[in-house]
Parts: structure tokens; C-alpha cells; sequence
């Protein structure tokens, strides 16, 4: 309803004197509509105005007076009526005729129309047509809210990221709008994770670990590229801004493991660090040159950057091992099919040359680290066990068997240097417990096939140790036989990696006729 601090101006142009003349002279917090045939003009929005369109022709402004006339009936209306019409509205469901649109989105922006909106739009679709509105974004923007704004940001939480069965579509929203949250709209939503955390723990831990972690501006790490990159030359690295500059947080994407018409759907989240890779390798590896050998407060910054990044992971994505980490790095030890880099690729480098150089001071590293049975920390840690020096070929080798990693799929590469650097100087009685381990075969999996996918792994790994140890007869006996038990079997170019990826250019004329 219209109200003393309301005024409505019947114009005919945006030139006209008169009512510029009144607009300018309105005080400050005057509501200012106007009827008119020149809706979008940029002087409606310079002079505060609301342009309320009418159909004109040439210089028939008939139309003006069934404008008016709407404008009256909808001025009268009581709280009661408005009330009314809303909810009609709101059961009448979606698509909206183009006056009930305008009519809606207009009482969105009092407190009394988002209250009703809120009590009676309950499914996603008025979630998705909520999103179109300024005033809903803005709150994704880091906006503060207006009072009408707030209630919105209130009936999000409660309605969508508070119920397990909406939670997921709750996150699609953040996803299309941006995770800068205003303060409020995180309140809000931190106070809907608890019941949704009693009713489903899986989603509850997915939007807290978030929240904690992912809001920007709140509890996203600044981007510290530009104060990193003063220091990059001449001056000492600063391990407290390396350390922060190493703490990851998450990015929500698109989801491709989840059909693209499923609105319940949780998206995808990846890592993202906050600085660049380059400023981020050339920093962390100036604060492990710096330091002294097996520095603790160094190792415990990289150590906890590499668990932070495990656990957002695995706490967002649950029914996932967060073995995606470790498979986008093909080697420990710097390697061709790592060229094209990622801020975690500083963080890996880091810790391989903190172990490296910290490894006589700390020996026992090595088991510190697969303590820890992260895989990036498995395969970090046998790096170390096969590059150390004070360890004999024999003390490797049981290393691997102890463990039982003669077919473990993360530690694949690294599993296959120690084989290839320790097999050839190792005992004969070493060499009889390996190609007994070899021979054993890996464990039973569910695969369509296993008995013929099992038997192509262990030829794999008999390839290997026959390569690496060419002299050994008993390996090279064992292969044979696999070989004519299995005469598809082919050796692979790279028996250590399960992929490897080449590029190049593919001509237009094909390598053959094709007649």
C-alpha cells in the first residue's frame, strides 16, 4: 500500500521538466513510481524513479487509464489481500503469468510479502526462480541484507539446507550464485547444519566442513600472491605467510558424476588454492632451502596443509576415498606426465625435498609418514625409503612385503622404483620371499572377469622384476610361464603407471585409402 513517503508521477517522457524537477526535490527515503511509456530509459534510474510501463501507440495513451485504474485497486488492498493473493500465487505454481511476476517480485521486497512467500513456497522450483531476484544474489555477492532480504535468506535455510533431501539442491544455489555469503545468510545456515547433521550426518558434515572452510571472505584464506611475490627475490621467505598460503579450501563445480537434470544433487567440489603456482613453488621451496634439515615447524606446516586437503575432501565428498588427490600426480620425483602444474604440486614438491634433505636427521620419516595413510603420505614416504642411503637393498625389499604392497594401486609407481632400483643388489633369499609375494598374486576384487584381470597384474608386475633384473632366472622363468598360460598378454610401454597421456596433432587426410 501507498504511504506518506510514496509518490507516484504520471509522465509521458523522461524529459519532462516538471516531474525531474519534483523527483530531484524529494526528500531522501521517498518511494518514487512512475507511469510511463519509457520504461527503460537510464533517467529513470538516475532520478530514483520505478517506471511503471503502460502499451502506448504513437500518442494514444488510452491504456493510461487501465493503468491507473490496476494501480488503484492494488493500492487499496489490505494486508489481508495481499496475503491472499501471494499464497494464490505461490499454489498456483510456475511458470507465472507476467503481472503475477511483477506483482510477487515487488512484495519481495517487504518484510510482509517475503514472510508470506516464505510460509507457502516450499519446492525447488521457487527456489530456482527465488535465484533471479537482486535481492537474493546480492546476499551470495557478501551483500548485507535488507530486512525483507533476510527473511528470504532465513526460509533458504530452513527450507532447503536444512532437509537431507534438499540439502544437495541448497548446494547447486551456492554453486549458480557465488560463495562470497553475506555474514547473515551464514548464520543462517549455520544454524540449519545441526538439525540436518542429526538427520543425516553425511550432508550435515558436508555443509559444515564448508562453511568452516569455503565461505569467501569469511573463512577463505586471502589471496596472498601479491605480498608473496615482493619477497620473492633477495629477502628470506616468510614460513607464516607460506603457511597460510598453503591452507586450501574448496571451489564447488559442476557435477559429472551426477545426471545434469537431478536438482537434488550435491555438485562437485575440487581444491583451490589461494595463490598462484608459481609464486606458491618458488616460496615453498625457499622456505625448505632456508631451513635447517628436518625442521619441525617447516614439516608440520607442509604435513598439515597435505591433511587439511585430505580431510575437506573426504569430509565433502564421503562416499569417496580421496585417492582423486593423489591419482593427478603421476609421480612423486619430477616426471613428464606432470608438466602441466597445480598449486598442489608446490605442496607435493615441498614435502619430497623437506624429506629428502631432512632424512638424515630423521631416518625414521619414512614410517612417520605412511602413519599417516593418506596415499600422497604412502607414496611420499616410499619415495624417501628408496632415495635414503643408509638403507640396504634387502631392508627396501621387506619394506614392500611387509606392507603388502608388491600390488597396491595408489603406490603403484613408487612400489615399482624401489623394485626397480633394490631388486638387482638384493639377497637370493630376498629375491625368493619377492617372486613368492609376485607369484601369490593380488587380492580377489568384484570385477566383471577378475580372475582374467588379476592374472594381467601379475604379469604386469612379473614383466617388471624381469626388466629391472634381467640376471634373475626364477623371474624370468615365472614371466614365461605366465606368458603361455595367457598368450593375449602384451607388455605395456609402462608397466610402473595405469595411465599415461600423449598429445599431438592428427592429420586431415587419413593414413590410408579409403577404398
Amino acid at each position: 500500500m501507498f504511504d506518506v513517503f510514496t509518490v507516484v508521477f504520471i509522465g509521458y517522457s523522461h524529459d519532462d521538466p516538471i516531474m525531474q524537477y519534483m523527483a530531484l526535490g524529494l526528500p531522501s527515503g521517498t518511494r518514487r513510481y512512475a507511469l510511463t511509456h519509457e520504461p527503460h530509459h537510464h533517467r529513470w534510474g538516475h532520478l530514483g524513479i520505478v517506471p511503471i510501463a503502460y502499451p502506448a501507440q504513437e500518442h494514444d495513451h488510452s491504456a493510461l487509464l487501465r493503468a491507473l485504474e490496476a494501480w488503484n485497486r492494488w493500492a487499496r488492498m489490505s494486508r489481508t489481500e495481499h496475503r491472499t493473493r501471494t499464497r494464490e500465487i505461490i499454489e498456483g505454481g510456475l511458470p507465472l503469468k507476467p503481472v503475477d511476476q511483477d506483482y510477487l517480485t515487488a512484495r519481495l521486497q517487504s518484510v510482509d510479502g517475503a514472510q508470506e512467500f516464505a510460509r507457502n513456497a516450499h519446492n525447488l522450483a521457487w527456489l530456482r526462480w527465488v535465484e533471479e531476484l537482486p535481492q537474493f544474489k546480492a546476499m551470495f555477492a557478501g551483500e548485507a541484507p535488507s530486512d525483507a532480504a533476510n527473511v528470504l535468506a532465513s526460509w533458504f535455510a530452513s527450507t532447503y539446507v536444512e532437509r537431507p533431501e534438499t540439502h544437495g539442491a541448497a548446494l547447486q544455489t551456492v554453486l549458480r550464485l557465488g560463495q562470497r555469503l553475506c555474514p547473515r545468510l551464514t548464520q543462517h545456515i549455520s544454524w540449519a547444519t545441526e538439525p540436518l547433521a542429526k538427520a543425516d550426518p553425511v550432508a550435515g558434515r558436508r555443509w559444515k566442513t564448508f562453511l568452516a572452510s569455503s565461505v569467501e571472505g569469511q573463512t577463505t584464506p586471502p589471496d596472498l600472491a601479491e605480498l608473496l611475490s615482493y619477497g620473492a627475490t633477495g629477502a628470506p621467505a616468510d614460513p607464516f605467510l607460506v603457511r597460510t598460503a598453503l591452507r586450501p579450501s574448496l571451489l564447488l563445480k559442476s557435477s559429472w558424476l551426477h545426471p545434469r537434470d537431478d536438482p537434488t544433487a550435491p555438485p562437485e567440489a575440487e581444491l583451490r588454492w589461494h595463490t598462484d603456482e608459481t609464486v606458491l613453488t618458488e616460496h615453498v621451496r625457499k622456505v625448505v632451502d632456508e631451513a635447517e634439515p628436518g625442521d619441525p615447524s617447516i614439516g608440520s606446516a607442509l604435513e598439515d596443509a597435505l591433511v587439511t586437503a585430505h580431510d575437506l575432501l573426504s569430509a565433502y565428498h564421503s562416499d569417496r576415498v580421496p585417492s582423486r588427490l593423489s591419482f593427478g600426480r603421476s609421480a612423486i620425483e619430477p616426471h613428464e606426465q606432470d608438466e602441466f602444474r597445480e598449486p598442489i604440486d608446490a605442496l607435493i614438491d615441498g614435502l619430497r625435498e623437506y624429506g629428502a634433505k631432512g632424512l638424515p636427521v630423521r631416518p625414521d620419516l619414512p614410517e612417520q609418514w605412511w602413519q599417516y595413510d593418506l596415499p600422497l603420505f604412502r607414496r611420499l614416504a616410499l619415495y624417501l625409503l628408496d632415495t635414503s642411503p643408509s638403507r640396504t637393498a634387502d631392508e627396501k625389499l621387506r619394506w614392500l612385503l611387509d606392507r603388502e604392497l608388491l600390488y597396491a594401486f595408489d603406490e603403484k609407481h613408487e612400489t615399482y622404483s624401489v623394485l626397480a632400483h633394490s631388486t638387482a643388489q638384493a639377497s637370493p633369499d630376498v629375491r625368493q620371499a619377492l617372486l613368492a609375494a609376485a607369484r601369490e598374486g593380488p587380492p580377489p576384487d568384484d570385477m566383471p572377469d577378475s580372475e582374467h584381470h588379476r592374472a594381467y597384474i601379475q604379469f604386469n608386475l612379473l614383466v617388471w622384476l624381469s626388466r629391472v633384473a634381467p640376471e634373475w632366472a626364477e623371474a624370468t622363468a615365472a614371466l614365461q610361464a605366465s606368458r603361455a598360460a595367457n598368450p593375449t598378454f602384451g607388455e605395456r610401454e609402462h608397466p610402473d603407471l595405469d595411465h599415461w597421456t600423449t598429445s599431438g596433432f592428427v592429420s586431415e587426410d587419413p593414413p590410408r585409402s579409403p577404398t
